[in-house]
């Protein structure tokens, strides 16, 4: 609560009005992909949920609008499958082309829109699948039937060519 005045304790009025923290958790959630459920040993399910988060494998998940749902996204090359916050090498070779797929399980009806270097690139519903023939960055945003704005946003996947890939790390600052 943001006090009307700073020495009123217990600060019963507020400046603004604005929505409680239950409300706002209920209506975002950040989606860890785990690679297997929850083991119910606190320390080794915490570790698991900050390596899904750091590594990039995860979605967001307006809740205002619908339910829980699951979010795969994959793009495949040859024999080789990476998921969302991974990297691919492209191939280069002109020959086989990256493809890409994505769907929202139990979730019928939902649009899947596939976004290449933050540009719509193809749209369909319930799953989604496309060869694409260009290095970028591929992600997919899900719309509730209805809905204009996205339900789930998922992180991005990588097709990287061999000069470009991962960014440079920052250099170090002399002196303060």
């Amino acid at each position: 609560r943001i006090g009307w005045r700073e020495t009123e304790e217990p600060r019963t009025r507020t400046a603004m009005a604005r929505p409680s923290y239950e409300a706002m958790f209920d209506t975002l959630a950040q989606v860890a992909v785990l690679d297997a459920p929850l083991s119910h040993d606190a320390t080794a399910d915490a570790a698991r949920v900050l390596r899904a988060l750091i590594s990039g494998r995860s979605y967001s998940l307006v809740r205002a609008f619908a339910g829980p749902a699951v979010l795969e996204l994959s793009a495949t090359h040859g024999s080789r499958t990476v998921a969302m916050g991974e990297r691919i090498a492209w191939p280069g070779d002109g020959g086989t082309p990256v493809q890409i797929d994505a769907r929202v399980s139990d979730a019928p009806g939902t649009s899947l829109t596939l976004y290449a270097n933050g540009q719509p690139i193809a749209r369909d519903t319930g799953a989604l699948t496309r060869t694409v023939s260009t290095p970028g960055v591929y992600r997919v945003e899900a719309s509730w039937p209805g809905m204009d704005a996205p339900w789930l946003v998922s992180n991005p996947i990588a097709i990287e060519t061999p000069a470009s890939g991962p960014p440079p790390a920052p250099a170090p600052q002399l002196g303060a």
